[in-house]
């Protein structure tokens, strides 16, 4: 018997009176030890871990979807199965949801759990985590309450929203017994045709990284308890078990920005952009989040699952995250499947864990062959005890910082009660806020309730909670609209708000225009007397549809007998009320090669401006900013709504009248031709477009691109000013040693209206001139404010200096400082680059001048500071000063090529390389590898990266160079010597003699096989 394993046992049964093992035996008592182990979450987890079998500790890094267990009328899980996959196998974790024809409530959800963990509990394995797709609320259970989903949380522009939407989702995600959520999506989104756009907090990367964060802090937050809805007449309270979940922040690496806006194609992205914009995000969140989530993407041609610099070198060296890493849907078998990179799915799986630092794999439907993969590279000493230890052990400390070894799931022991008013009222208030009024010509809203207006409401998108809430709606693609009777328990929409509101005193009637796709559609709600019989104008309805999907229409804009009774309804209305957009979708099923809608959509709205006098309000529903073209010239008003969820409507009604003052802001630039020219907003000051003046080409006058709107456009029925804009400093500093911390920046912001509202103030900067391409312009900082009528206040948000940081051209992953001049501009129209008419000067900051030391470098600075973290100066005999002196003497050289980088940043990567490695310590035994597998930088002062500079007799120190040569000739002769009497069979070591190394005879010919 292994001794090792017997004091494991000893130690988990504590109580010494267990005699020692033998035998099948000790498999037998492992197991049960395991689960008593498992009881306590104070057990040392390493005990854990040699108490497993290995079949556990692989088990513990397999992911299966929860269909493989369910029941054939999908009501239920079936126990032969989940014995199996969670007590034979020993699977670690399970993801989805039912792929059910009907929702499944918080019940069903709660009583599978707690059938899953009874069953580990049962076979002595470890508690089994779910993984959800919570990523707008709990929005796979039904009843519970959705959020808007995160492209709407970003128009906001509120921290406090976000962090809300992940307490909410948190909390009704674990009422149904489940604790690990696939929520937020970190990629910035710079392709608007994209699919997952509105899964994202938009295209800054700002935003992005402030949003995620509070999400993730709302997600992870300890809800200890809850107020009993069964028991409110004594306010007992009672916890939701279990108690806490953990976020998993997605996708990493780049994902977000697909070469042609298809998902899942390869991300062409450079690698100064990588660390410029998309890396931020997740260095603000990485010392937080619980669990990280790997991509579908491959970048430079390297599938991220498998990819050894972004997983191993950026995530958990340069970031540190030492969390759970889990791949994304099938991930692993894709490297065969997909990418093309592994020739087989066993050997995708070496690939995954070789090149990889993935801890937890989706393997959806074939968990057998992937553990057959994991046991047969163990047995061939392909795959190492460690690496799978390092794994096991990632995974079961997150179950045991979840209390999921202290907290049973039972299928009674939580609070099953409707949402709270005043939850209901929080994602209320989301929802209003995410709304963003784009135009509003002549003032033309509110309209007033009281008034005895005749509206026409007409649209695809006017009658459909599917179509305002999105994918990730109870389905992986949302709901049909055909079924939201079914799976949607509550919600208004446009028609349906302006319907039945018995405040509004208009005269509400309804067209169904034309259907999602541009096609003919049917006025299934319409009155009787309503209705008018279909004309030989409709033609083949199949055909026309079709023509509306691809954006071929008639050259008669009226061709179908829908947009006839829409014109007809409309032309004695006072207002159209026409709501368009998308049908519902995600991931490759919602790519599209074209951002312009259904033609017949846009038929629809130019029709009903052609053909009657009403008052155009367009409201857009969608997940990504199509194009409205036309549309926007034809409507008096417009709403962009992307996708705000079930409350839409009601939502809708209070901004139309008044009832609620609009204060969403773009949170992406909304393009207005295909080539999405301007965006993002921070491109490049030399990204411009060439005017066209209406001539045949050529043209000469290059100007900035022009867009819909820009980043940050929203109207207000109130008019936010701004005044007495000032900076703390008109020069701030950054040197090694003397770094300044903030720049408070503050402005006056007074509501000069009528109204009371929110308003978002942003403060941008503009480099003028810098080393490498300076953006256009940059958001630093936001802040949201309420204001009543006629108040004012003082806005004061600090710009920390570190954001001022660039990648610099001399390297294409490490942040520089330079000396630069910059502007700090407040609001999103500002342009502090173009004040020749003066208009905003008020609103622009005089230059503000960013200075370096003179002997700065940005690689001296990421060398000493890896020196500095390494714990291995006082080895070296340095400290701080003495590594930046030694460094940056070499800028001192005027004769050498590379001066400017001192040691130079190929030195830094290879010490980045080993100070970021898990194994180093800072001792004796691993700081000698500084100096020896990188160049030893402290023998040669003087020399750059290029070996130019110092010559031999100048740094060997105060000898000269006359004991170098002594010495050199003398180490030569001694070596040949050796070699010769090597090579005549000399140097045996002979019998009885010393174990000291001794060199052997070497022989002269080989045996040919």
């Amino acid at each position: 018997a292994d001794p090792h394993l017997l004091s494991v046992i000893r130690i988990v049964d504590r109580d010494g009176s267990n005699p020692p093992l033998k035998g099948r035996e000790i498999g037998k008592r492992k197991r049960a030890n395991m689960a008593a182990a498992m009881t306590t979450s104070s057990e040392d987890i390493e005990q854990l871990l040699e108490a497993m079998a290995f079949k556990t500790k692989i088990g513990q890094l397999s992911q299966v979807d929860i269909n493989l267990m369910i029941n054939e009328d999908k009501t239920a899980l079936r126990q032969d199965l989940v014995d199996h996959y969670i007590g034979e196998l020993a699977i670690g974790s399970v993801l989805n949801v039912p792929s059910s024809d009907f929702p499944w409530n918080t019940q069903d959800f709660r009583k599978a759990m707690a059938m899953i963990q009874r069953t580990a509990k049962k076979h002595g394995q470890p508690p089994v985590i779910w993984g959800l797709d919570s990523v707008h609320g709990a929005n796979y259970v039904h009843g519970r309450l959705v959020t808007p989903q995160p492209i709407n949380l970003a128009a906001t522009f509120n921290r406090e929203h976000s962090r809300m939407a992940g307490v909410l989702a948190s909390q009704d995600t674990r009422r149904a017994g489940l604790n690990w959520l696939f929520s937020p999506l970190l990629g910035i989104s710079w392709e608007p045709k994209w699919s997952r756009v509105y899964e994202t907090f938009g295209e800054d990367p700002f935003v992005v990284g402030e949003l995620a964060l509070h999400m993730i802090r709302g997600i992870q937050q300890t809800d200890d308890a809850v107020v009993d809805n069964n028991n409110s007449s004594n306010n007992t309270t009672t916890a939701i078990i279990p108690s806490k979940a953990a976020a998993c922040a997605k996708h990493f690496l780049g994902y977000s920005i697909p070469h042609n806006g298809h998902d899942r194609t390869p991300s062409w992205v450079p690698t100064r952009h990588l660390y410029q914009y998309f890396l931020p995000p997740w260095q603000k969140v990485a010392s937080e989040v619980e669990t990280v989530m790997e991509s579908y993407t491959e970048t430079d041609g390297v599938p991220n699952v498998a990819n050894r610099a972004a997983l191993n070198g950026i995530l958990r060296h340069r970031l540190g995250f030492d969390g759970v890493l889990v791949t994304d849907y099938n991930e692993i078998y894709n490297q065969n499947e997909w990418h093309g990179t592994a020739e087989s799915k066993a050997a995708a799986v070496l690939q995954s864990m070789q090149e990889g630092t993935v801890d937890m794999s989706m393997i959806p439907w074939d968990a057998d062959e992937y553990l057959d993969a994991l046991k047969q590279y163990h047995e061939q000493n392909d795959i190492s005890d460690e690496r799978i230890d390092v794994s096991a052990r990632r995974v079961i400390e997150l179950k045991h910082r979840l209390a999921m070894f202290d907290e049973e799931v039972t299928e009674d022991n939580v609070d099953f009660t409707d949402p709270t008013d005043d939850d209901i009222e929080l994602v209320m208030n989301m929802t209003r806020e995410s709304i963003v009024l784009a135009k509003n010509a002549d003032d033309i809203l509110p309209l007033n309730p009281a008034e005895s207006y005749k509206v026409l409401v007409t649209g695809p998108t006017s009658n459909s909670l599917s179509y305002q809430s999105g994918g990730w709606t109870w389905q992986w693609q949302g709901s049909f609209p055909e079924d939201e009777d079914k799976w949607f328990s509550y919600g208004t929409t446009v028609l349906g708000a302006m319907r039945n509101n018995d405040a509004l005193q208009w005269d509400v009637h309804y067209a169904c225009g034309v259907d999602v796709m541009g096609g003919e559609c049917e006025d299934a709600t319409k009155d009787a007397n309503e209705q008018t019989q279909p004309s030989k104008k409709s033609g083949n309805k199949a055909l026309n549809t079709v023509k509306g999907w691809v954006g071929w229409g008639d050259d008669d804009p009226v061709s179908y007998v829908a947009i006839e009774q829409a014109i007809h309804d409309a032309k004695d209305k006072d207002y159209a009320i026409i709501c368009v957009g998308e049908e519902s979708y995600t991931e490759k099923p919602g790519d599209i090669r074209s951002s312009r809608l259904p033609q017949g959509q846009y038929a629809l709205v130019e029709a009903i401006k052609a053909n009657t006098d009403a008052k155009i309000i367009l409201v857009y529903f969608g997940g990504r900013p199509r194009l409205l073209s036309d549309m926007v010239e034809h409507a008096d008003a417009v709403l962009v709504g992307f996708l705000p969820g079930p409350m839409a409507g009601d939502a809708i009604y209070e901004i139309l009248t008044g009832v609620t003052n609009p204060s969403g802001k773009l949170p992406i630039t909304y393009p207005k031709f295909e080539d999405s020219a301007g965006s993002p907003y921070m491109h490049a000051v030399s990204d411009r477009c060439t005017e066209d003046t209406g001539e045949p080409l050529p043209h000469y006058d290059y100007v900035q691109c022009e867009v819909q709107w820009p980043f940050g456009h929203g109207l207000s029925y109130s008019k936010f000013d701004y005044s007495d804009l000032k900076v703390a400093s008109n020069g701030i500093h950054h040197g090694y040693h003397k770094r300044d911390g903030d720049l408070p920046v503050s402005v006056t912001v007074t509501n000069s209206g009528s109204m009371e509202g929110y308003d978002s103030v942003m403060l941008f900067s503009f480099d003028e001139f810098r080393s490498t391409t300076p953006e256009y312009k940059r958001l630093r900082g936001f802040e949201k404010v309420f204001l009543h009528a006629g108040e004012s206040k003082k806005i004061t948000i600090p710009i920390p200096v570190s954001d001022l940081h660039f990648v610099g051209p001399h390297d294409d992953s490490h942040y520089i400082y330079e000396s630069l001049q910059f502007r700090i501009g407040v609001g999103a129209h500002t342009d502090c680059r173009n004040m020749e008419d003066g208009q905003d000067d008020a609103l622009c900051s005089d230059p503000i001048a960013l200075t370096v030391d003179e002997d700065y470098i940005g690689a001296c600075e990421a060398a000493c500071d890896l020196w500095k973290t390494s714990g291995c100066m006082k080895f070296a005999k340095l400290d701080s000063q003495s590594c930046w002196d030694k460094c940056t003497a070499i800028g001192q050289d005027n004769s050498l090529q590379m001066n400017n980088d001192g040691w130079g940043y190929n030195y830094v990567h290879c010490l980045e390389n080993l100070v970021w490695n898990n194994d180093f310590n800072a001792d004796s035994s691993q700081c000698w590898k500084m100096t020896t597998f990188c160049r030893d930088v402290l023998a040669t002062p003087g020399m750059d990266e290029l070996g130019h500079g110092a010559t031999p007799d100048q740094f060997v120190g105060n000898h000269g160079g006359m004991l170098a040569l002594i010495l050199s000739i003398v180490a030569g002769l001694v070596a040949t010597v050796c070699i010769i009497g090597a090579m005549r069979g000399g140097f045996r070591k002979k019998r009885g003699a010393s174990d000291d190394i001794q060199f052997m005879g070497l022989p002269t010919s080989y045996p040919v096989d």
